[in-house]
């Protein structure tokens, strides 16, 4: 079986490195460049090493660009012990939106369970039949910044994502 996990927001806590590089001034070079600074989230890292330990292919996915490869490997390599696992990056020429490449993505590898935090691209994934985990309160969004362990009710998601 496999599983696929978001790295920003699912096994990375980006709030701190958001707030310093993108509220206000959408600095994503800089932004990238800070991915070092991201904490982990042990829940979902302890949820990943259990699955690898019961023999799932885990596949890592990322909007990141392809050009930060090398330190998103580092981190995982650093978090998630022994690392074994597929790393698909957002295409350093992809401008389009990141929920059509993750889409493309889980259409590809058919996954058991898709592990994102993205209210739109879970929305997405949901839609086409796939069964999703979703993180909340590990990345700043447009909704309000949910705690980790808060419940987002699927009728607020959907009234935020049509304003």
């Amino acid at each position: 079986m496999i599983l696929m996990c978001d790295i920003d927001g699912c096994v990375a806590d980006v709030r701190d490195v958001i707030k310093k590089y993108l509220q206000g001034k959408s600095d994503w070079d800089e932004y990238f460049k800070h991915q070092g600074e991201c904490l982990p989230i042990p829940w979902i890292i302890d949820l990943v090493k259990l699955c690898l330990a019961k023999g799932y292919e885990v596949i890592f996915f990322t909007g990141r660009p392809e050009r930060v490869q090398d330190d998103t490997i580092a981190f995982l390599q650093s978090n998630v012990t022994k690392y074994n696992a597929r790393l698909l990056m957002r295409p350093d020429n992809y401008k389009g939106p990141t929920q059509n490449l993750k889409i493309k993505w889980f259409s590809k590898y058919k996954p058991y369970l898709i592990i994102e935090d993205d209210p739109a691209v879970v929305k997405i994934a949901v839609a086409a039949g796939f069964r999703v985990l979703q993180v909340h309160g590990y990345r700043y969004n447009s909704m309000r910044d949910y705690k980790p362990g808060d419940f987002v009710p699927l009728c607020e998601m959907e009234n935020e994502q049509e304003k």
